[in-house]
């Protein structure tokens, strides 16, 4: 089954390691060192028969024109969250391609991150870095340990969206 990857150059090191390319090409037929960062300005002889491309950040808009010069694509596998940058309507109107996407996968991982951020923010970690930065070296007063860590106990926030990571952020904040 042939494979590529359209991405941006290097951005399959990114997004799998190399025993995981390792096991993707013995999965498929695909040039793991090689991405197509534009379908556009691929040969059609190098398209004509692709039938798996795995897609990610940075990805090309599979439009129209685009499709129209992949007549084997059966499936679109989405290493990032959201399609929005790379699907269009003529996509979805191919009932023969198969299309996934990794946002459930990313949905923990990003969460995690979202709640490091806000604890983050509300203990003022950028800004005590750089005024440690500024600082350093002169004697400078400093807060208690407990009117430090106490702020969080009172904050609230919300999630940024209703989505899976923004209800992972929630579930993992309680």
């Amino acid at each position: 089954m042939k494979t590529i990857l359209a991405m941006p150059q290097d951005q399959q090191h990114l997004m799998f390691g190399p025993g995981q390319l390792q096991e993707l090409s013995d999965l498929v037929e695909i040039d793991v060192d090689r991405t197509v960062p534009e379908l556009q300005a691929a040969a059609d002889e190098q398209l004509a028969d692709v039938e798996v491309l795995i897609t990610g950040w940075g990805s090309p808009h599979l439009d129209a024109a685009t499709l129209q010069r992949l007549p084997a694509l059966r499936a679109v596998v989405h290493t990032a969250g959201t399609l929005r940058h790379i699907a269009s309507p003529a996509l979805w109107e191919r009932d023969d391609i198969l299309v996934t996407t990794a946002a459930e996968a990313n949905a923990v991982p990003v969460a995690e991150f979202s709640v490091a951020q806000i604890l983050l923010a509300g203990k003022q970690s950028l800004s005590r870095e750089a005024a440690h930065r500024r600082c350093r070296g002169r004697s400078t007063p400093r807060r208690s340990p407990t009117e430090a860590t106490s702020e969080q106990w009172w904050a609230s926030s919300g999630p940024p969206g209703s989505g899976a990571r923004s209800w992972s952020c929630c579930r993992a904040s309680t």
